[in-house]
C-alpha cells in the first residue's frame, strides 16, 4: 500500500476513537453529569468531580474534533452524523440510570430523529452527486467530462446538458445528461458502461471531490476543458 492509503487508513482509525470518545463523553455526562447530586454538610463548602462536570464541554469539543476528522469521508453528513452519536449516546447513559429522566429522555430522542433524518438526506444527496457507489463498481468506467450546453429545466437548480468524454478507447462521446447547476463549476467526470458508453440511460456526470484511488480515469481519457454554456 502506498502512502497516500496509509493516510487515509490512520483516518479512519481517529475517526472511530474520536467517535468512541464522543459516545464515552456523552454517555458518562448523561449518567453522571447532570443527575449527580453532592451532599453538603451545612456550613462547609462543597465541591465536585471537576472531569465529571465539564464532561458535556469535553463531549461538545469532541464532536467538533469528529466533524474535522471525518469531513472527508462524510462531507456535510459529518455534522449531523455528530450531534446523532452524541444524543444516542446521552440517550443510552439517561437510560442506564435507572431513575430515568424524562425531559432529557424526550429532548435525547427529538434530537436524535432530527439529527437522523439530516444524516440520511445528506448522505444521501452526497451519493448521488458524487456517484461514489458507481465509481467504485467494476462494471463502470470514469472519464474527465464537460457539459456543454446546459439549459435549465424546471424548477431547482437541474438542467439538461451534453456530456463530452472520451472513452478508454479513445472515442469521443457527447451524452445528454441532468446536471445540477452548481456542478458547472466543479471538475467532473463521466462514469459510464464500457460496452454502452453513448447510452445515457447508463451514463451519469458526477462532481467527485477527488479522484478515488481505484478510479480508472487516466491521463489518455481526459477531455481538455471548454467554456461551458449556461443560461
Amino acid at each position: 500500500m502506498g502512502l497516500r492509503v496509509y493516510g487515509v487508513v490512520l483516518q479512519v482509525v481517529a475517526c472511530g476513537l474520536t467517535g468512541w470518545q464522543v459516545w464515552f463523553l456523552w454517555d458518562l455526562a448523561a449518567r453522571e453529569a447532570w443527575p449527580v447530586r453532592y451532599p453538603c454538610p451545612a456550613g462547609e463548602l462543597c465541591g465536585g468531580d471537576p472531569l465529571v462536570d465539564y464532561t458535556p464541554f469535553l463531549g461538545a469539543g469532541s464532536m467538533v474534533l469528529f466533524v474535522a476528522l471525518s469531513w472527508r469521508f462524510l462531507r456535510r453528513a459529518a455534522v449531523p452524523a455528530s450531534v446523532l452519536l452524541a444524543a444516542v449516546a446521552g440517550l443510552y447513559g439517561v437510560e442506564r440510570t435507572g431513575t430515568s429522566d424524562a425531559a432529557w429522555s424526550v429532548l435525547f430522542t427529538v434530537v436524535a430523529l432530527g439529527a437522523s433524518l439530516a444524516t440520511w438526506w445528506c448522505a444521501a444527496t452526497g451519493l448521488r452527486r458524487t456517484a461514489v457507489l458507481r465509481r467504485w463498481s467494476r462494471r463502470y468506467r470514469v472519464a474527465d467530462a464537460r457539459v456543454v450546453g446546459w439549459r435549465r429545466r424546471g424548477p431547482g437548480g437541474f438542467g439538461e446538458g451534453l456530456a463530452v468524454f472520451r472513452d478508454e478507447a479513445g472515442v469521443r462521446h457527447r451524452v445528454p445528461v441532468v446536471v445540477e447547476r452548481y456542478a458547472l463549476a466543479r471538475h467532473l467526470v463521466a462514469v459510464y458502461d464500457p460496452a454502452r458508453p453513448a447510452d445515457p440511460r447508463t451514463t451519469r456526470v458526477a462532481a467527485p471531490r477527488s479522484l478515488h484511488p481505484f478510479d480508472d480515469a487516466a491521463p489518455g481519457n481526459t477531455e481538455a476543458a471548454g467554456e461551458v454554456r449556461a443560461s
